[in-house]
């Protein structure tokens, strides 16, 4: 499923892109987007479970959210030549979805991989 998609599917009422996240993708890709441009990149992006997540190298705080009953969902996409890991979780008010931070690859994120993205997504 995409970002648009799952957006759509939820319900979703307003979809917000933190400076962190923005930020974070200029650091790790050296590109800076717009959020404009970044929506438009989240709306193609693919979504991915937890457990893809972790086979792909990373290690996403999810645990740690669902405990403090924060639902969040990952979505990979590409910018410039690097993948990044959008997180998405529900705001405060009903139909609010953030994307609050972005992961990106770094040598421990690919010392930990154990499978490329199209083998995860098939």
């Amino acid at each position: 499923m995409n970002g648009e998609r799952f957006l759509r599917l939820s319900k979703a009422e307003e979809f917000l892109i933190s400076r962190h996240a923005l930020q974070r993708m200029a650091e790790r890709a050296g590109v800076v987007l717009s959020k404009k441009e970044a929506c438009k990149r989240f709306f193609r992006a693919a979504q991915l479970k937890p457990w893809q997540i972790a086979l792909l190298g990373y290690r996403p705080a999810y645990s740690q959210r669902m405990r403090r009953g924060i639902r969040s969902w990952y979505f990979r996409l590409v910018i410039g030549e690097r993948e990044m890991i959008a997180v998405i979780t529900e705001g405060e008010s009903r139909g609010q979805y953030i994307w609050v931070t972005t992961y990106g690859r770094d040598r421990q994120v690919a010392l930990q991989q154990m499978a490329s993205f199209e083998r995860v997504a098939a």
